[in-house]
This record gives structure tokens, C-alpha cells and sequence, in this order.
């Protein structure tokens, strides 16, 4: 947005602090947040510029007549690297208190946009078409790399390894290594396990015990092209020398949607293998592990339990239309149901959405 004259650019942040002005030296809970180069924003003065030139240009702005070099606030400026420079990982450098808030650098990937599908550090790694990303306790991002039919782990320091996926469209469970994978994936998510799971005593067929999760990590990933939601897990363990976390035994599951059978495109809440999508796209995770989905060409937002029983959360349903013959559509004994798209609020069985592409949880789950 803007211009290449655009100067400063200002946020106002829903359920922040009570301090309306970013003019200061701690601006982390104020409700208005700025970014930006050039006038001292710690004097609170007026910075709307008077004149601009391209950012790609300069390290410093022009605001006032007459025009005074300002020099870098916590508020407003940012670092700027030299001139024909890629903006650099100040995670690398190890110095991030002279970073204000504001500073946009590439973490992973090509400087000049070159696709592929290359693992390594900082700009050796290529990606093709990413679409979705999550970041875990540890800052590390997973990438649901949508043109390579993979998913991708960056490390803070810009490493980036790939999980799971070959880079050839498919649908096989499993383990990694052994060949596991994806179609189109466009969403992912991260959660930590914290809950309690029943499992059958030895001692006592007929009762239970519980175990903790004790924090493990499990993704959850919008397979759109296998109208599917694919589940990962593995032993996660640190290097003690780097301090880099790695993945092993990664394990690709089938969560809900025609699991145990072919992938196939539909609408269908029940269980993991009689539960159908339509090319999901976004996907996020409540605290206690209930997956939500964008069921994206369904225009319906569904909801997954643990066990993997899929059920319609919001969005209107229709009975689809009949082959011409009159047969019913295939996989789809009637009534055949699904999303009727439109732009309505209301009720849950009466909101209507329009191909809903992502979803996200609220504080509060």
C-alpha cells in the first residue's frame, strides 16, 4: 500500500494499552504503532512528509522545510541496509537491540525471486509458490510449500530443511524418508500436545490410563489438493553444540477426509475416513487440539475433533444438483449436500461465506 514517496506507516492495535501515541521509548503497549524512516518520532512532532523519495533510494527521509537529516528513533526508523543490499538476518548477527520495531528482512529463500526446491541457509534455500506458515515456541517456521508439495522448516537463523514431501504430487502416508506425500499443500499449523490420553491398562483390559502429551509438537497441514488434513509428527531432539532443533521419524498421517481410501473432493462430516473437504485451504488449532478448517471451494468452516471426526462449524448447505441423467453425483448418495455460497451473517446454519481461503483462532480460542 502506499507509494514509493511513503514515509511512515502507522497501526492502531485492537486490545493494546491505553497509550495512543507511539512517541516514546516503549512502545510495546501502545495502540498506535508506526514504522518508518527519517523525523524523530520521539518528539512527538507532526511527520507527515512534505516531500518523499523512493525508500529504495535513501537511508533517510525529508520532511520539514527546510529539510533536516534526522537521525534513527526506536519509534520511528528502521536499519537499513547498504544501498543494492538484501536485507540481512539480524538473528545472525546477534544484536537485536538496536533493531526498532519495523525492520523487514528475508529470513530464507531467493533475494531475486527464483523458485525451486532447494534446502540450505538464508538466500541458497528456494521455495515455489509458499502459501501458508506457522511459527512454534521455539521460533522456528514451517512452510507449507504449496508448488513443491512439501513442508518446510526454517530455523531462526534462516536454515531451512524439508520435513516432508518429495516435490512430486501425491498421497502417501507414512514415514518421510520413505517417500510421503502432499498435493498442493496451502495451510499449516502448529500445535503443542498438553492433553491427556487414555490407553488401555495392562494390567486391567477393562479400564484405562492416561498419559500426558508433555508438549509434544504436531502440525497440522490444509492438503488442498487432497481435499485432506494431513497430521505430522516425530522425535524432535536439539543439537548440543548449535542449539538447532531437527526432526526425526517424521510420521505423515491422515487426519480427517476419506482416510483409508482414495482422496476424493466432496462434502461429508463424520468420521476421519467418511469426512470430505473441498480443497481446504486454511487451517488452525485450539489449545485443546480441535483442528478448524477453511473448507474453501464447500464455503463452509469445519471443525475437527481429536479423534478425527470432522463436523460443520458455520456456512449454509444446499442439496447439489443431479448429473443430467438424474444420478446421483458420484460419492454423493442423497441427499447430496453442500455449501451454498453468499455474503450472510446470522445464525451458523444461515452464515453464508464465499470460497473462505483461511481461518485463525482469537486469544480465547
Amino acid at each position: 500500500f502506499g507509494s514509493n514517496a511513503t514515509t511512515h506507516v502507522c497501526m492502531y492495535m485492537t486490545g493494546s494499552g491505553h497509550c495512543q501515541s507511539s512517541f516514546g521509548t516503549d512502545y510495546s503497549t501502545c495502540e498506535l504503532r508506526c514504522w518508518g524512516y527519517g523525523e524523530d518520532g520521539m518528539s512527538g512532532r507532526n511527520n507527515t512528509p512534505q516531500s518523499g523519495i523512493p525508500l529504495a533510494n535513501v537511508n533517510i527521509g525529508r520532511n520539514d522545510t527546510p529539510w533536516i537529516t534526522k537521525t534513527q528513533s526506536a519509534t520511528w526508523s528502521y536499519p537499513k541496509s547498504t544501498l543494492g543490499e538484501g536485507s540481512r538476518n539480524p538473528l545472525n548477527e546477534g544484536n537485536l537491540t538496536s533493531l526498532s520495531q519495523g525492520f523487514t528482512f528475508t529470513l530464507a529463500g531467493s533475494s531475486i525471486g527464483e523458485d525451486g526446491f532447494v534446502d540450505g541457509v538464508e538466500g541458497t534455500a528456494r521455495f515455489r509458490h509458499p502459501e501458508g506458515v506457522a511459527v512454534d515456541h521455539d521460533g522456528y517456521v514451517y512452510v507449507a510449500d504449496a508448488g513443491n508439495h512439501a513442508i518446510r522448516m526454517v530455523s531462526p537463523k534462516g536454515d531451512v530443511t524439508t520435513l516432508a514431501g518429495t516435490g512430486v504430487a501425491g498421497s502417501k502416508d507414512g514415514i518421510a524418508v520413505h517417500g510421503c506425500q502432499f498435493s498442493n499443500p496451502s495451510g499449516i499449523a502448529v500445535w503443542r500436545d498438553w492433553q491427556w490420553w487414555p490407553y488401555k491398562d495392562p494390567k486391567d483390559p477393562d479400564s484405562f490410563l492416561y498419559r500426558n502429551g508433555n508438549g509434544t509438537l504436531a502440525l497440522f497441514v490444509a492438503d488442498t489438493g487432497n481435499h485432506r488434513i494431513r497430521k505430522i509428527t516425530g522425535d524432535v531432539s536439539y543439537d548440543k553444540s548449535s542449539g538447532e532443533k531437527s526432526w526425526q521419524n517424521v510420521l505423515v498421517e491422515c487426519f480427517s477426509g476419506k482416510c483409508d481410501n482414495k482422496p476424493q473432493s466432496g462434502y461429508s462430516d463424520g468420521i476421519s475416513s467418511i469426512a470430505r473437504f473441498d480443497s481446504p485451504r486454511g487451517v488452525t488449532v485450539s489449545r485443546e487440539g480441535i483442528v478448524y478448517i477453511s473448507d474453501t471451494n464447500n464455503h463452509l468452516i469445519r471443525a475437527v475433533e481429536r479423534n478425527g471426526n470432522a463436523r460443520t462449524l458455520a456456512g449454509n448447505l444446499t442439496i447439489s444438483e443431479p448429473k443430467e441423467n438424474g444420478e446421483p453425483l458420484e460419492g454423493c448418495p442423497p441427499p447430496c449436500l453442500t455449501g451454498n455460497p453468499g455474503f450472510v451473517d446470522g445464525k451458523v446454519n444461515d452464515a453464508q461465506f464465499s470460497f473462505p481461503s483461511d481461518v485463525s483462532m482469537g486469544e480465547n480460542d
